[in-house]
C-alpha cells in the first residue's frame, strides 16, 4: 500500500526512458479481423481466451485469430458498452438500448433477459426500458448492479449456472440536480457500492439502507468514472478533473496532483503487482513502485488516444481498449533482457555504441563522435570529448582501460588517444594522440581494430593493416612486432589478456586464432590454430572475431561463416565445432561472453544465443524475450563490467543481461484443442458430419469421437490458452497407435495432420510451452475409427462359407477344363502347322519378288531413256510405251508380293492432302489403252469442284488398280466399267465405287473375298490366277486409313467396290498435285559436265547393272567398279582419289550396308559420300542405311536422269571447294570471300593457328589438334569436307601461302623466308615453292608484279 501512495506522490516527477518499463504494445485493429475499431470493455473466459466488447458485436481472441459474434449470430444489439463476468462463467452484455443478455463461451449460446420480477413475485420489471447506463458485478461473481440514467439502482443476485433470481430496486436516497447524471458504479470486494455522478462520489456500505455522500465530493469530484480499492478503506478515484485519493472512514478527499497532471479519466486497473494503470482521453498512463509515471505512446503516430477499457488477464498481460484503434496488448512480466535506447533520450549526443568499457562509475561508450561517459543507471550523459583531428570528429572503434586507470581510445583512421594522466574525474580529463615514429609507422591512416592492456602497463594496439604494436605508458616506449616466430600478425580482429598466465590470444581475419606467451613488452612463444580443410577437428573459419575463456578453463572463439568453437584439445590443437547441426543458428558470431554465474556463453549475432555449459544446449531469445536487435547486433560492442553485466550493442541500441537477476520461466500454460477436421470437414457444434451429429459441444471440452470407417483423414489445430503470448509458444505432439515418439512443430504451426489412418483407436497429445518455459500437462483426444464392413466378425464368416463354395466350383471347373485340355492341344498343333504352312509360302513369295525386282530394273532403265527420247518415230514410242507402263504394273505387283509380308505385320502410312479428281484420273487415263483393247466402256463420274483428301498416295493408288485390274480380268468385251466419286459433306465422307457389269461373284464368296488368299470360283472357272492377297491387302489400307470397303454383287450381273474414306481436317498444309507421284510424259534433260580428276566408284554384284551404271557415268567423270564390298574397300584403300561411291545393298562377302559402315568409321576414309541402291523398299531398311552414314538411299528401280544429277551435283560441289581453296592457298583468292562463300569460319581459324607456329620446326598434326579442341578424326573429316587435303597437306599448303605473302609483302631474301615459315632446308623449300604455284619463287615474284601493274592501268 505505502508503494502505491509513494507512486502516487511523487507524480510529478519527469518522465524517464530508461528508467521505465519498456511497453512493446502489439496491436489488433479492424485490419486485423477487429469487428469494430471501438473497443469499450475487455473479459476473460474460464479457458483464458479474451472477449472484446465493441460498437459492432462481441469478438473472441485466442492470439491468433478474432471471431466475430453479431446480430447475424444472435444478439440483439451490435452497439455494446459493457460486459462483466459471473462465477458460472458467462459474459454479461449490456447494449445502448437493447438491455441486457448473456453469452455462453462455451456454447455460443445467447440469451436476452427483459422480464424479470422483484424477489416477492409482486412487480414485473421491464429490463430494456429501465435505460440502464452503466453495471458492474459483485467480487464473488454471484450478483449484477444495474445503474440507470436516472440514479437508479438495481440488484440482480444470479445462479451459480448464471441465472437470474430476481430484480430489486435499491433506492438512491440522496436528491440530486436532474442534470447531475451518473457516471459510473462500483462494487468492492466488502460488497460496498459506489456511484460516481457529474458532481460527486456516493457510497451505501453492504448491510446498510441508503447511499451517502462523500463529504465534500460535489465540489471536488467532476465527472467520476473509474473507481478502484487500492488497501483498506483506501481508493483511487478518477475524474474528469484528476486522480484522486479517497479515504473511507475520515471522509478525506486528496488530489494526488495538484499541478498540471492526468484529467479527463475514463479508467483505472490495478495490476497483480499493485502497479496502476489510467486510461484517459489523450492514452495510457503507467505508475510503477517509485519511477515516474511513464506515458505510453498508443499510436506510432502519436495522437490521443481515448482509452476506454483496461484488463489483466490471469497471465499477467494487460489489455487495452481505446477508441477509434481498436486493442492493444502487452506483457508486464520483467524482461531479463534490458534494452537503452540512445535515440528516444534527447540527454545522449550519439545514436548507438560502437564498443564499450568502464572507469570507477562510469560506462564509457565508444561512438561514431568520441567517447562519452554515462552514469550506470544510463540515466544521463555525464561528459563526453569529440577527440578532434584537423577539425574532424573521431569514430571510436575500440576502449581499453589499464590497471593504472589510463583510459586508451582507438579511432578508425586517426590512431590512438590515450588520457594524458590516470583517470579521476572529469575535470582534468584530456586526450592525446599517441605519434609513432615514422620508422616504424607503417599505414598511412592509422585504423585501429582493438587495443587492449596486460599488468606491465603495456597497450597491445591491433591496427588493419599495419600488424601489431606495444606501447609502454610508463616508458613511453612503443615498437612494432610484424611476426611472432614466423607467423604474421596482420590483420588482428580481437584480443583477450590473460593475466595469470601473462598470455595474449589473438583473433584474426586470415590467421586463425593465434596464442602468444609475453614477458613485460617481449613475445617468448607463439601458436597459431588454423582451418585445415577435410579435418573436422580444426578450426571451422580463419575468421575469428571473438575469443573468450570458460570457468573450465577452456577457449572459445567465434568466427565469421564458422560459428563457433571451443578448443577442447590445446595441446593437440583440437576444436569441437557448434553450428547449425547441433543447435547454433549462427555462422557469423559478433560477440561472445561468458556470465559469471553459470558459466554459460553468451552469443551474439541476429539475435542471442545462450550455451548451458552444462546441459551443452543452445537456446536462442529473440524480440517476444525482449531483444532488440532488428539489424542484428554489431562486433567489438560485447562487453562485460566488474559486477558481471553483460552488453552487447548495435544500431539499435544497448541489449545488457543482469545474470545476478535472471529470471527463469515459471509459468505453465494450458493447452486446448481449437479446431478438428474429418476429411478436410470441420467439426462445429450440433452440426451434422455424415448424417450424425459429431460435436455436441465445444471442441476443447470434448474428449472422445467415434468415426466412419471412411473418416481416416484428421487435422488437428491446437494453441495454447495464453492470447498475448501465443507466438512465443512451442509444441509437442504425437497420435498414439501411429506416432512412436513426440513430434515438434515448427515455428509459428500448430496443426497436426494424418491421412489414411488405419481402423482402429488413437489417442492424439498434446502439450506447449512458453520459450524455454515447463511443459504444460497433456491434452489428450481419443479417436477410434471403426472397422469396415468387411473387416467385421460376420462379413468374415460370410467369406469362408463363400471361399468353400468357390473352391468347390474351382474343382468342378477343372475337371471340366482337363477334358477341353486335350481337345485344345491338338487344335493348337494343327494351327500352328497351318501357320508354319503361310510363313513358307511367304517366305517363298518373297524371295521370288527380291529375284523379279533385278531384271525388272534392267528393263524399267533403257525403257525409260527410250521412252523420253523424242527422236523415235510415235507408234513405235506408243508400243514401247506399252511396254514401259506393263513394266511398272509388273513392278507394281512385285511390290505387292514383297510389301502383304509388311501388312501382315504393320502398316505405315505417309499421308498428304491431295486433290482427289486428278488423282484419280490419272489412275483412269492409264486403264483407258486396256479398256479400248478390251472394248469396254470405261467412264468416269466425279465432281469438278476440289476435294482435297488427307491419305497415303501410293497406297490408295496401289487399291484403286488392283480393284481396276480386278474388274478388266472379270469384265467381258462390251462390257462397262465406270468409277465414280462424290463426297458426303454432312458425315464428312467420300465415296469412290469401282462398278462392272462382269461375271460377279457367288453370294456365298462375298463375306470372303477380303480374305488373305481367297479366289473366287469364277477367278478359277474362267481360268484367270492370281496370289489372293490383293483385296486382303486392299482392306489392310483402307482401314488403316480410318475407312472401310465394301462390296455388292449378283452372279452374272456385276459387282461394285466401295470405298469409303474420312474428311479430316488436318493441319493447313500445300497440296500435292498429282505428278508428284506419276511421272508426265516429259523429257528429263541433264545438264552436261565432266570432272576429268574424280573417280566415282560403283560397287554391283548383278553384272548387268554395274555394265548399265557404267555406261550411264562414263561420259561425266572417272569410273571404277567392284562386285562386292569387300573389293571396293581393297580400292578405297589403295586409290585415295575417289570422290564418291555408289553401291547396291544385297551382295556377296560384305553388303552395302556393311561397306557403308566400314567407310564412316575409318578416318582416312568417311570423308567420302555414298550413295545405296536397294530394292528394299521400306522406311526401316531406308533407315538403316542412313544411320550408318549414307548420305543419299535410292530404291530400284530408279531414275536414270535422276541419279546421274546426284551424282553431277556431288561432284560438282566437291570441285567448287578445291578450286576455291585453291585460289586462297596461291593467294588469287582472299580468305575472307571464301569464309563468306561457305559460310563457315573454320579454314580461317585453322590457318591462324598454323601461321602462328610457322616459326616452329615442331609443327605437327598433334599441335594442330590440340589448338583446335577436336578430335584426329574429326578435325580429319572436317579438313578433308572442306579442303580435299589431309592434315599434312594442309599445313604444307598453309607454309606456301604464307611464302608468297612474304615474298610480296617483304624484303626478305629466300633462305630467310624459308626458315620463317618453318623450314631447315632452303633447297627442299624451293622444291615445294615450285610444286605448290607451278614457278619458282623469282617467277612467280615476277608474275605477280606484272599482274599488279595492269591493275594499277586498268584502274
Amino acid at each position: 500500500m505505502n508503494k502505491i501512495l509513494l507512486t502516487l506522490l511523487v507524480f510529478l516527477s519527469a518522465f524517464n526512458a530508461f528508467a521505465s518499463t519498456p511497453f512493446d504494445l502489439k496491436k489488433i485493429t479492424v485490419e486485423n479481423g477487429l469487428s469494430h475499431s471501438d473497443v469499450r470493455a475487455i473479459c476473460q473466459d474460464d479457458h483464458g481466451y479474451i472477449w472484446l466488447a465493441t460498437l459492432k458485436g462481441l469478438n473472441f481472441f485466442d492470439g491468433r485469430e478474432i471471431k466475430v459474434f453479431d446480430k447475424s449470430k444472435g444478439l440483439k444489439s451490435n452497439r455494446l458498452v459493457e460486459m462483466k463476468k459471473d462465477q458460472s462463467g458467462l459474459l454479461w452484455l449490456l447494449t445502448e438500448e437493447s438491455g441486457i443478455s448473456t453469452f455462453n463461451p462455451m456454447t455460443y449460446n445467447i440469451t436476452h433477459h427483459q422480464l424479470l420480477k422483484d424477489q416477492k413475485g409482486k412487480q414485473l420489471y421491464d429490463i430494456q426500458n429501465l435505460s440502464i447506463k452503466f453495471m458492474t458485478m459483485s467480487h464473488k461473481g454471484d450478483c449484477l448492479y444495474l445503474l440507470s440514467t436516472n440514479s437508479k439502482v438495481y440488484k440482480m443476485p444470479l445462479t451459480k449456472d448464471g441465472q437470474p433470481k430476481y430484480l430489486e430496486e435499491i433506492p438512491f436516497n440522496i436528491k440530486v440536480q436532474p442534470d447531475n447524471f451518473v457516471r459510473s458504479i462500483y462494487c468492492d470486494d466488502q460488497e460496498n457500492l459506489w456511484v460516481g455522478k457529474r458532481s460527486g462520489l456516493f457510497f451505501k456500505k453492504n448491510g446498510k439502507e441508503g447511499f451517502k455522500m462523500i463529504k465534500n465530493s460535489n465540489n471536488i469530484l467532476k465527472g467520476v468514472r473509474s473507481i478502484i480499492k487500492l488497501k483498506d478503506d483506501k481508493y483511487l478515484v478518477g475524474t474528469f478533473n484528476g486522480l484522486f485519493k479517497v479515504a473511507l472512514y475520515n471522509k478525506s478527499i486528496k488530489k494526488i496532483q495538484r499541478a498540471k497532471g492526468i484529467n479527463k479519466i475514463n479508467v483505472l486497473l490495478k495490476t497483480a503487482e499493485n502497479d496502476i494503470l489510467v486510461g484517459n482521453n489523450d492514452g495510457l498512463w503507467y505508475l510503477k513502485g517509485y519511477q515516474p509515471p511513464q506515458f505510453i505512446e498508443m499510436d506510432e503516430s502519436k495522437k490521443k488516444v481515448n482509452v476506454f477499457a483496461l484488463f489483466e488477464d490471469q497471465f499477467n498481460s494487460i489489455w487495452v481498449g481505446c477508441n477509434s484503434v481498436g486493442l492493444r496488448y502487452t506483457d508486464l512480466k520483467e524482461s531479463n533482457f534490458k534494452h537503452v535506447d540512445f535515440v528516444k533520450n534527447d540527454t545522449f549526443d550519439f545514436r548507438y555504441s560502437r564498443c564499450m568499457n568502464e572507469v570507477d562509475n562510469y560506462y564509457i561508450i565508444g561512438t561514431q563522435n568520441g567517447i562519452h561517459f554515462v552514469g550506470k543507471d544510463f540515466s544521463n550523459e555525464l561528459h563526453s570529448d569529440p577527440l578532434h583531428h584537423n577539425n574532424a570528429f573521431c569514430a571510436v572503434s575500440t576502449i581499453a582501460v589499464s590497471n593504472s586507470n589510463y583510459i586508451l581510445a582507438g579511432s578508425s583512421g586517426y590512431g590512438l588517444y590515450i588520457s594524458k594522466q590516470p583517470f579521476s574525474g572529469f575535470d582534468n580529463l584530456k586526450f592525446e594522440q599517441l605519434k609513432i615514429p615514422k620508422t616504424i609507422e607503417k599505414p598511412k591512416r592509422f585504423h585501429i581494430r582493438k587495443v587492449i592492456t596486460d599488468k606491465s602497463d603495456n597497450a597491445w594496439i591491433a591496427t588493419n593493416d599495419g600488424g601489431l604494436y606495444c606501447y609502454n605508458l610508463i616508458t613511453k616506449k612503443i615498437q612494432f612486432i610484424e611476426q611472432a616466430k614466423s607467423i604474421s600478425l596482420s590483420m588482428v580482429n580481437s584480443m583477450l589478456y590473460e593475466e595469470s598466465e601473462d598470455l595474449l590470444w589473438l583473433g584474426t581475419r586470415n590467421k586463425g586464432l593465434i596464442k602468444l606467451t609475453l614477458e613485460g613488452d617481449s613475445i617468448v612463444s607463439a601458436r597459431q590454430f588454423m582451418h585445415s580443410i577435410g579435418n573436422e577437428k580444426s578450426l571451422s573459419s580463419n575468421f575469428v572475431f571473438s575469443i573468450v575463456r570458460d570457468k573450465k578453463g577452456q577457449i572459445w572463439a567465434g568466427t565469421i561463416g564458422g560459428a563457433l568453437n571451443c578448443l577442447v584439445n590445446e595441446k593437440e590443437g583440437i576444436f569441437k565445432r557448434y553450428n547449425h547441426s547441433n543447435g547454433l543458428f549462427e555462422d557469423d558470431i559478433e560477440g561472445l561472453l561468458v556470465d559469471n554465474q553459470n558459466g554459460d556463453l553468451w552469443i551474439a549475432g541476429s539475435s542471442i544465443t545462450r550455451f548451458d555449459s552444462k546441459k551443452k544446449t543452445f537456446t536462442r531469445y529473440s524480440k517476444s524475450d525482449g531483444v532488440h536487435a532488428e539489424n542484428g547486433f554489431k562486433v567489438n560492442t560485447d562487453f562485460k563490467d566488474v559486477n558481471g553485466r553483460m552488453f552487447f550493442g548495435g544500431i539499435d541500441g544497448l541489449t545488457y543481461i543482469d545474470i545476478g537477476r535472471w529470471r527463469e520461466i515459471d509459468q505453465k500454460i494450458n493447452v486446448n484443442i481449437k479446431e478438428i477436421q474429418i476429411n478436410h470437414q470441420e467439426l462445429v457444434n450440433q452440426n451434422e458430419l455424415n448424417g450424425r451429429v459429431l460435436l455436441d459441444s465445444q471442441v476443447q471440452v470434448k474428449k472422445s469421437y467415434l468415426l466412419h470407417p471412411d473418416e481416416k483423414d484428421i487435422s488437428i489445430e491446437f494453441i495454447g490458452v495464453s492470447p498475448s503470448e501465443v507466438p512465443k509458444m512451442e509444441y509437442v505432439y504425437k497420435m498414439e497407435g501411429y506416432d512412436t515418439k513426440w513430434l515438434k512443430a515448427s515455428e509459428g504451426n500448430s496443426f497436426a495432420y494424418y491421412s489414411n489412418l488405419s481402423s482402429g483407436n488413437y489417442t492424439f497429445k498434446v502439450k506447449g510451452r512458453l520459450h524455454n518455459g515447463p511443459w504444460s500437462d497433456v491434452q489428450e483426444t481419443h479417436f477410434s475409427i471403426e472397422k469396415p464392413w468387411w473387416q467385421r466378425w460376420y462379413s468374415i464368416v460370410m467369406f469362408i462359407c463363400i471361399f468353400i463354395i468357390v473352391i468347390t466350383l474351382i474343382n468342378i471347373s477343372y475337371i471340366h477344363q482337363h477334358k477341353l485340355k486335350t481337345q485344345l492341344v491338338f487344335a493348337q498343333n494343327q494351327r500352328e502347322k497351318d501357320e508354319e504352312l503361310i510363313e513358307q509360302k511367304l517366305e517363298f513369295f518373297t524371295n521370288v519378288g527380291h529375284d523379279l525386282r533385278t531384271p525388272l530394273t534392267l528393263m524399267q532403265g533403257p525403257l525409260d531413256e527410250v521412252v523420253q527420247n523424242k527422236s523415235i518415230a510415235p507408234e513405235i514410242r506408243e508400243k514401247i510405251s506399252l511396254s514401259y507402263n506393263q513394266t511398272n504394273k509388273l513392278l507394281r505387283l512385285v511390290n505387292e508380293l514383297m510389301d502383304f509380308r509388311k501388312f501382315d505385320k504393320t502398316l505405315e502410312l505417309n499421308c498428304t492432302k491431295f486433290e482427289l479428281a486428278p488423282f484419280v484420273e490419272n489412275i483412269y487415263n492409264s486403264f483407258r489403252l486396256k479398256a479400248m483393247d478390251k472394248k469396254i466402256s470405261f467412264q468416269l463420274e466425279q465432281s469438278k469442284e476440289p476435294l482435297n483428301v488427307y491419305f497415303d498416295a501410293e497406297k490408295i493408288e496401289s487399291v484403286i488398280y488392283n480393284l481396276l485390274s480386278n474388274a478388266f480380268k472379270f469384265t467381258e468385251e462390251n462390257g462397262n466399267i465406270t468409277i465414280k466419286v462424290d463426297a458426303d459433306t454432312t458425315q464428312k465422307r467420300v465415296h469412290l465405287k469401282v462398278i462392272d457389269d462382269g461375271l460377279g461373284i457367288d453370294e456365298n464368296a462375298l463375306d470372303k473375298i477380303f480374305d488373305r488368299f481367297y479366289q473366287t470360283k469364277n477367278a478359277n472357272s474362267i481360268n484367270i490366277k492370281g496370289t489372293g492377297l490383293g483385296l486382303s491387302i486392299a482392306k489392310s489400307v483402307i482401314e488403316a486409313h480410318e475407312g472401310k470397303i465394301e462390296v455388292e454383287s449378283k452372279k452374272g450381273e456385276g459387282t461394285t467396290f466401295i470405298i469409303e474414306l474420312p474428311l479430316k481436317e488436318m493441319p493447313n498444309e500445300k497440296v500435292i498435285p498429282q505428278n508428284y507421284f506419276v511421272q508426265q510424259e516429259t523429257t528429263l534433260k541433264v545438264s552436261g559436265a565432266t570432272f576429268e580428276k574424280q573417280t566415282v566408284l560403283l560397287v554391283e554384284d548383278n553384272q548387268d547393272i554395274l555394265l548399265y551404271l557404267s555406261d550411264l557415268l562414263k561420259d561425266t567423270c572417272n569410273v571404277k567398279t567392284a562386285t562386292n564390298g569387300q573389293e571396293a574397300l581393297s580400292i578405297l584403300k589403295e586409290d585415295r582419289a575417289i570422290s564418291l561411291v555408289v553401291s547396291d545393298v544385297m551382295m556377296p562377302e560384305m553388303n552395302g550396308t556393311e561397306l557403308c559402315h566400314e567407310i564412316k568409321t575409318n578416318e582416312h576414309l568417311w570423308h567420302i559420300p555414298v550413295f545405296l541402291l536397294t530394292a528394299k523398299t521400306s522406311l526401316v531398311h531406308q533407315l538403316e542405311g542412313l544411320e550408318t552414314g549414307a548420305d543419299d538411299y535410292i530404291t530400284k528401280p530408279f531414275k536414270p536422269s535422276i541419279l546421274k544429277q546426284k551424282v553431277i551435283n556431288v561432284l560438282k560441289n566437291k570441285e567448287h571447294v578445291m578450286e576455291m581453296y585453291q585460289g586462297v592457298m596461291q593467294l588469287q583468292k582472299p580468305l575472307s570471300k571464301y569464309s563468306k562463300e561457305m559460310d563457315d569460319n573454320f579454314l580461317e581459324e585453322t590457318i591462324a593457328i598454323v601461321e602462328k607456329h610457322l616459326p616452329d620446326a615442331n609443327l605437327n598434326v598433334q599441335l594442330l589438334v590440340d589448338e583446335m579442341g577436336m578430335s584426329q578424326s574429326a578435325l580429319y573429316k572436317k579438313m578433308k569436307d572442306v579442303t580435299g587435303k589431309s592434315l599434312v597437306e594442309f599445313i604444307k599448303d598453309v607454309r606456301m601461302r604464307k611464302a608468297g605473302e612474304l615474298l610480296l609483302s617483304s624484303n626478305l631474301k629466300i633462305f630467310e623466308i624459308a626458315y620463317e615459315i618453318g623450314f631447315n632446308d632452303v633447297k627442299y623449300f624451293r622444291k615445294c615453292f615450285k610444286e605448290h604455284y607451278g614457278m619458282s619463287a623469282s617467277e612467280y615474284i615476277k608474275k605477280m608484279s606484272q599482274l599488279s601493274e595492269k591493275q594499277d592501268m586498268a584502274s
